[in-house]
């Protein structure tokens, strides 16, 4: 239902094709791909794990639209789940 044939990487890439062709993606499909978003994050957070650089770039979607979250380079392991992470670390623009 969510195959992307045209898939060649991260989320970026895929927002700028749609942006070049001025054409919108489909509420359907933003809906699902926030789900397995935030789907991801849970697991990672169940795990005591924070990304700390959640942006498209780190994003990939495979030939399915299953997203893949990466770059886990500035993630971190907490010792609990009440911890707080006290470095401000991230990708400048997203840390808005």
């Amino acid at each position: 239902m969510y195959a992307n044939p045209n898939a060649d990487g991260d989320l970026s890439l895929y927002i700028r094709k749609y942006k070049e062709k001025n054409e919108f993606l489909e509420e359907e499909l933003i809906m699902n791909w926030f789900i397995q978003l935030v789907q991801g994050l849970q697991y990672l957070h169940s795990n005591k794990i924070i990304h700390r650089d959640i942006k498209p770039q780190n994003i990939f979607i495979d030939d399915e639209g299953v997203l893949k979250l990466a770059d886990f380079g500035i993630s971190k392991a907490m010792d609990h789940t009440q911890e707080r992470a006290m470095t401000l670390v991230g990708t400048p623009f997203y840390l808005r």
